[in-house]
């Protein structure tokens, strides 16, 4: 059995982590948030450093 909907969820946090992935790449903090926003990356708000975030965007 094929599951789509989660298949579309997986892909969808692939293609938003590869692209905070390369704007923080050029932060000097990339390597220590780096695992924070693989668990944030399931919805919320994404806390990247100090007092910014970046919202959600689907």
């Amino acid at each position: 059995v094929i599951d789509h909907e989660r298949d579309n969820h997986i892909t969808s946090n692939h293609i938003i982590y590869s692209v905070l992935e390369k704007i923080l790449k050029q932060s000097a903090g990339f390597e220590s948030i780096k695992d924070k926003l693989k668990c944030e990356l399931q919805g919320k708000e994404y806390e990247i450093f100090n007092d910014q975030s970046l919202k959600r965007v689907l």
